[in-house]
């Protein structure tokens, strides 16, 4: 999954034969990728000039219990502007940040 957003980022106008054969030649040199599970979007309150959580993220990934059961992972959905669309509304570019669970 990883290297095809890594393949799709350099080329988004890669063709499915072209990606498929691009992932094939994707190396990446580790095993384990840190992952945040909470991220916080702040904003300034222009009034009393102080820093305000306007929005979170959280992602709570699968676990196993005392009793050896799995544990489905939760998580938010968040859709990130680009920087081609406007300060409101779906219009733009936007790329969806999701998390998988086992």
């Amino acid at each position: 999954m990883l290297a095809r957003f890594i393949a799709l980022a350099n080329e988004p106008d890669l063709m499915r034969a072209q990606l498929e054969a691009r992932l094939r030649s994707i190396r990446m040199p580790f095993v384990l990728v840190p992952v945040w599970h909470r991220i916080k979007f702040l904003c300034e309150d222009p009034v009393p000039r102080t820093t305000v959580t306007a929005d979170s993220i959280h992602v709570q990934p699968s676990t196993i219990d005392t009793r050896r059961r799995s544990v489905p992972g939760c998580f938010d959905t968040a859709l990130v502007n680009k920087g081609t669309g406007g300060d409101t509304g779906v219009e733009g570019e936007s790329s969806t940040l999701y998390y998988m669970t086992n």
